[in-house]
């Protein structure tokens, strides 16, 4: 009788450890994805806060170009780390293309970065920038927006269905 009582609490055990073992998994996996959607944003919006910067004042933007440049090289590695981070996270069974999602929409950004936003930084190292400039700076950034919304939509639905999915 002894055997019994404690091989059903054994069992309890293990399959109290299991449940509690996938809620953290869930919640673990959501973070360290989201945490590098995080780390993105932020590159990214010190990148376009440097370049504004630099294009408020055109008639000056050689001094502004060391910070577009390193904010361009941060956000160059943050886009890298997250790419790799998420690729080596351990995949998750039925994670409704969270993880798919988030590693298609970075490296979008990646090849965003190599042209568009290196074309960018490009046009702040001529030293003149007027008129024409400015406008070819914001039909790269249109391209950028247009381009970006599919993968950007993708990630945020599955995002919401795995969040939901998992009650987080």
């Amino acid at each position: 009788m002894k055997k019994w009582i404690l091989m059903i609490f054994a069992v309890q055990i293990v399959l109290f450890y299991l449940a509690c073992g996938k809620g953290q998994s869930a919640k673990t996996y959501y973070k360290t994805i989201f945490e590098q959607e995080q780390k993105v944003a932020q590159a990214t919006q010190n990148f376009s806060n440097a370049l504004e910067k630099g294009m408020s004042e055109a008639e000056n933007i050689q001094k502004h170009l060391s910070v577009i440049e390193k904010s361009y090289q941060e956000l160059g590695n943050a886009l890298e780390n997250a790419v790799n981070t998420i690729k080596n996270t351990n995949s998750m069974k039925n994670d409704e293309g969270f993880k798919e999602s988030a590693i298609t929409l970075f490296e979008f950004y990646q090849k965003v970065h190599k042209e568009e936003y290196k074309t960018m930084v490009e046009l702040c190292k001529k030293g003149k920038f007027g008129d024409e400039e400015l406008q070819q700076m914001s039909l790269i950034t249109e391209s950028i927006d247009k381009n970006g919304k599919p993968f950007e939509d993708k990630l945020k639905g599955a995002k919401a269905k795995f969040v939901q999915k998992y009650n987080l």
